[in-house]
């Protein structure tokens, strides 16, 4: 994100494309919410560890809420 050459939408577009990635591989999208979005700028801040963690912790909230939708 640091080096996005767009002003405006740059989180939007960011995230989208890390989306593009997962489903081109076959995962389920990421879905990073509101109330997580503090936790995800300071992620973005800090160091790439904590971005990687703070991530695959999204794509495990989002695989158990896909799971008990399913469920349902």
């Amino acid at each position: 994100m640091r080096v996005f050459p767009f002003s405006e939408h740059s989180g939007f577009l960011g995230r989208l494309l890390g989306n593009l990635v997962l489903l081109r591989q076959n995962l389920m999208p990421v879905v990073i919410h509101a109330t997580d979005r503090q936790r995800y700028y300071e992620a973005l801040r800090g160091h790439e560890r904590d971005f990687r963690a703070f991530y695959t912790e999204c794509i495990e909230h989002s695989l158990e809420n896909t799971r008990r939708f399913i469920d349902a």
